[in-house]
């Protein structure tokens, strides 16, 4: 892996992931080792609501970018978040928006696949980052699991 200043740094969840899917809890999305196509290995779930999560890089450092790794498997319910948003902040307590970014793949492509979301900005400082996914929260009309839950999964966390 490249250069990652959010390598094995401490994740808070905000929301809870699924047990069903615990690949290690909060730490799978910094550990440094990066999930395939495929949900059973080493992507962290979520069933229904957002994924929130903050990581805390231990003092104010200068980043430039940040990158974060989602799955869209629909035949497993698994869909990418509609928007991705990045915030920071020095006290973890008042947080400002970095950048939010859409989905830009079809919710219908049947192939599981790994979509980046990637938001690069002028240099800042910030202790901690704020990741949202923003969850569709039940599967859509014209899928078979239409009414459930739907899943989220993301995996590391890069920043640099």
């Amino acid at each position: 892996m490249t250069e990652n200043l959010a390598f094995e740094k401490n994740v808070i969840l905000t929301t809870g992931f699924s047990s069903k899917y615990p690949v290690g809890g909060a730490s799978a999305l910094t550990d440094g080792l990066m999930g395939v196509n495929d949900y059973h290995f080493n992507w962290l779930g979520f069933e229904g609501p957002d994924m929130v999560a903050v990581v805390d890089l231990g003092e104010p450092i200068e980043i430039r970018s940040i990158e974060t790794s989602f799955l869209q498997d629909i035949q497993s319910w698994v869909f990418l978040p509609m928007e991705v948003s990045y915030s920071g902040s020095n006290d973890n307590q008042n947080f400002t928006l970095i950048k939010s970014l859409k989905t830009q793949n079809s919710p219908h492509q049947s192939e599981a696949f790994i979509e980046n979301y990637k938001a690069e900005f002028p240099p800042m400082k910030s202790r901690y980052v704020k990741v949202v996914g923003k969850n569709m929260g039940t599967c859509p009309s014209w899928h078979p699991g239409y009414g459930y839950p739907a899943w989220i999964f993301c995996d590391e966390m890069v920043m640099k």
